[in-house]
């Protein structure tokens, strides 16, 4: 990564600390505190005695509730028990409060104090790789190649090739997705006579005219902030196979699939389909009126935020086909664990991620993560609720889901920039605003071409 660059993403992810991908929507939106030291946490990554073994730094941001903490505690000391390779390694966990995290993280690698595993954003382990900073993970892919490759075929090639640079460095090791989808309120939708779940853009059109004669606005969605607008906007391109960036480097802002997913977003939002109060609610308010009725549609991640005795009331629909799509897409987040090289023990380090990700179960089971698990023999294992399934199935984890920066397979050093810019965001935040979408549209297009091309020089 270039000088020139770099500069860019640190200073830029500084200020809007990833939060397309970040903090995303754990079980609450408010930041978790960690009764752990956080800005301290660095200072005891020394090994032990050797009768203990080498201490092993684990730093992870609450992905789930108020009890992920002590689950992640558990986690440690099980890691401890485990006498993992017969080396008697040790680990230290600590929380690390999404508030500042990208800080904390960043101030602690700078010093050269970073931990020795790292759970945070998903654009963080390609930042750090970026850097010179991860720890190439290559070895623990090849152990389990060794040990029949059972681990690694529950996880679609194409997530390894994501998190595997061009060099052929392995980066990253998957454990999660995260994604939004289209839910419903059933009781709305027969209400409405709404027989069959919308399959296109017409269908979805006439539910939205079924659902406002009866007095109901027929999407909400939170649209407060500039993440939550892009997320709106990113729905519909999926469903029309659009994009802000083209295969080839370049922006394709301009393109006529894009703006045809531009123009029938204003169009929704526009009409009153998409209510206009949206950009007032944040993500809580939009699925509060849905629970309550007075919503047909919303739009949200893992409907962990639905009751247990709601769950009979909401139901997951299907991506909608636009106009100029041949096969709709879903898209996704793939969530990631990656390592520091900072340690002076990679071997320990590898040894503890690797065991880390085959055991971590306790995370979802008592720590009610709201990361969907990426394999399917840990969905079994700790996801109860049959709607969390079905959104899964449907959408991160359906056949035809797409990381968030698709067409692109994997990660550049431009596209950590244009996230920290939140440029994918510049057109959805106009047409909330009730701005110029379309000269939104052409300085979206001239500031993503900025970016790639400043990149592409260094």
């Amino acid at each position: 990564m270039g000088k020139k660059v770099l500069t860019v993403v640190l200073v830029m992810a500084m200020v809007f600390c990833f939060s397309a991908c970040g903090t995303g929507d754990t079980a609450s939106s408010a930041p978790v505190e960690s009764g752990a030291p956080v800005a301290d946490a660095a200072s005891d990554t020394e090994a032990a005695s050797e009768d203990q073994g080498v201490v092993v730094t684990v730093w992870e941001c609450n992905n789930g509730d108020e009890n992920y903490e002590g689950a992640l505690q558990k986690l440690a000391q099980m890691a401890k028990d485990a006498n993992i390779d017969g080396q008697g390694y040790s680990v230290e966990a600590t929380m690390i409060s999404w508030s500042g995290y990208h800080e904390t993280f960043m101030s602690a690698a700078m010093a050269n104090a970073a931990p020795d595993i790292a759970c945070e954003a998903s654009t963080a382990p390609f930042l750090y790789h970026g850097m010179g900073m991860a720890l190439d993970l290559t070895p623990i892919y090849e152990q389990w190649e060794q040990e029949g490759g059972g681990f690694i075929n529950q996880i679609d090639q194409s997530v390894w090739e994501y998190m595997t640079d061009e060099n052929g460095v392995l980066y990253a090791l998957p454990y999660g997705v995260d994604g939004a989808g289209f839910f419903y309120n059933k009781s709305v939708f027969e209400e409405a006579g709404i027989d069959e779940l919308p399959a296109t853009w017409d269908d979805l059109l006439a539910a939205c005219e079924k659902i406002s004669a009866i007095g109901k606005t027929p999407i909400v969605c939170s649209a407060n902030i500039n993440k939550n607008q892009t997320t709106v906007a990113q729905m519909f391109m999926n469903g029309n196979t659009a994009s802000n960036l083209r295969a080839d480097f370049t922006s394709a802002v301009l393109d006529d699939k894009t703006q045809e997913t531009y123009q029938f977003v204003a169009d929704l939002y526009e009409t009153g389909y998409i209510g206009k109060g949206v950009v007032g609610y944040s993500l809580e308010d939009a699925q509060r009126l849905l629970l309550d009725g007075e919503a047909g549609m919303t739009i949200a991640k893992s409907p962990l935020w639905c009751p247990e005795d709601r769950q009979d009331d909401i139901g997951v629909m299907n991506q909608m086909k636009g106009p100029s799509a041949e096969t709709p897409h879903t898209g996704c987040s793939f969530q990631a664990y990656y390592c520091f090289n900072q340690g002076g023990h990679d071997d320990a380090t590898r040894a503890m991620m690797k065991w880390w990700i085959e055991n971590n179960d306790i995370l979802w089971s008592e720590g009610h993560s709201t990361r969907i698990p990426i394999r399917q023999e840990q969905m079994d294992a700790v996801i109860e609720s049959e709607l969390v399934k079905e959104f899964a199935g449907k959408w991160p984890l359906g056949d035809h889901g797409v990381p968030s920066i698709w067409p692109l397979t994997r990660m550049q050093p431009f596209t950590s920039a244009l996230d920290a810019e939140a440029t994918d965001g510049i057109v959805a935040t106009a047409i909330f605003a009730g701005e110029d979408w379309h000269e939104a549209s052409e300085y979206a297009n001239q500031r993503i071409n900025e970016i790639i091309e400043e990149s592409l020089a260094s």
